[in-house]
């Protein structure tokens, strides 16, 4: 293997281990993050108490994820080629901002200290119920009228339940009245 040149990235780590005193890159990356435990406790303090700023974060990522993919799907539906780009699919944008107001409006007219159902907030769940099935009925109804393809219609069905599912998360997670509510946006 004379005839074979070394690389510099291998020439600038053999410097490195050799300055170091140390034989391979294994015994110098262990050496590097030889921590004992106080040391970790230190550093991961966060991620085992969960704190709920920590807590807060990791939800708020993970909605964001959701709902990315979610119009991921939405957007394949309607510009992959194989699917004559067509861009109808994207009336249900329409029932994603509309999905969620009944179930606000309601939640501000509610008062939440007595246990009984409350008429207003059963019609705000009876409405979001059918903006949420129609927002799934369009894409079938486009397809059954021949405006775009079933390939595309299941991407856009696809996308539908993740972005509800993250929506219904959104709600679950910031829901509540204590001090991370989404009433205080």
């Amino acid at each position: 293997m004379a005839g074979i040149k070394e690389s510099p990235v291998t020439f600038f780590i053999k410097q490195i281990l050799t300055l170091n005193g140390l034989k391979s890159l294994g015994e110098y990356l262990y050496e590097s993050v030889k921590l004992n435990n106080s040391d970790l406790r230190m550093l991961f303090k966060d991620r085992f108490t969960m704190k709920p700023a920590g807590w807060l974060r990791i939800a708020l990522i993970s909605l964001s994820f959701g709902g990315a993919i979610g119009l991921m799907f939405l957007m394949l539906g309607c510009a992959l080629p194989q699917y004559n780009s067509q861009y109808w699919p994207l009336f249900v944008l329409f029932f994603y901002i509309l999905s969620p107001i009944p179930y606000c409006i309601a939640r501000r007219l509610v008062d939440e200290t007595d246990a009984t159902s409350n008429a207003c907030k059963e019609l705000a769940i009876f409405l979001t119920t059918g903006i949420v099935v129609s927002a799934f009925g369009l894409p079938i109804v486009f397809a059954r009228a021949q405006l775009i393809l079933w390939g595309a219609c299941a991407l856009v069905l696809t996308g539908n339940t993740v972005i509800f599912a993250t929506i219904l998360g959104f709600f679950l997670v910031f829901g509540s009245n204590d001090d991370f509510s989404w009433q205080q946006w």
